[in-house]
């Protein structure tokens, strides 16, 4: 999510906001006005979440020629099962296909990650109350690899179901490699 200073001074502003401009709310209680407030600061920012993915949807081709390296690419014989981004990003890119979990960070230079889905030992996902208003959150995946042990996949559009796609995913992945999961007691 959002840092809590950066939300801190939204609100701040939408407050003076009403104000400046001699809103009276006099007649909503004390939590009422700091829900609302709330709900405001929330909104806004997920509007300009939605700005931003569609400026990058529409400016792709450009900001790709902008980068220095040449990105990672998806093999011919992968299907790619969801792509995202971390709410209010430009710089970092979520991939997650049927063989590998691609992260991709970087807007002029470029870092890339991968995990093969036969190394994923475990995902878990989670989300605040606020993230839970947004219907965003965070997946954590825990593998064998030994580069990237841990790679969370943060502030995601629904993570409810990028957390059950990666998991049909990963036992598939195991399933076709002929891998079975066995927990020592």
């Amino acid at each position: 999510m959002i840092s809590s200073e950066a939300q801190s001074r939204i609100k701040a502003q939408i407050w003076q906001a009403i104000a400046d401009n001699d809103l009276d709310l006099s007649g909503l209680d004390k939590e009422t006005r700091s829900q609302l407030v709330d709900l405001v600061t929330l909104a806004t920012l997920n509007a300009v979440d939605q700005e931003l993915g569609a400026f990058l949807e529409q400016n792709q081709e450009s900001l790709a020629a902008l980068t220095t390296e040449e990105e990672d690419p998806i093999e011919d014989d992968e299907e790619v099962l969801w792509e995202g981004r971390p709410f209010l990003s430009i710089s970092v890119r979520y991939l997650i296909t049927d063989q590998r979990i691609h992260v991709a960070k970087g807007l002029l230079g470029r870092k890339f990650e991968n995990i093969e889905l036969v190394r994923v030992q475990d995902v878990d996902h989670r989300q605040s109350l606020a993230e839970r208003m947004i219907n965003r959150g965070d997946i954590e995946i825990r593998s064998h690899d030994p580069n990237s042990p841990l790679i969370i996949l943060e502030n995601i559009e629904n993570p409810q179901q990028v957390y059950d796609t990666l998991r049909r995913a990963v036992r598939a992945a195991r399933r076709d490699s002929g891998l079975t999961f066995q927990e020592e007691m």
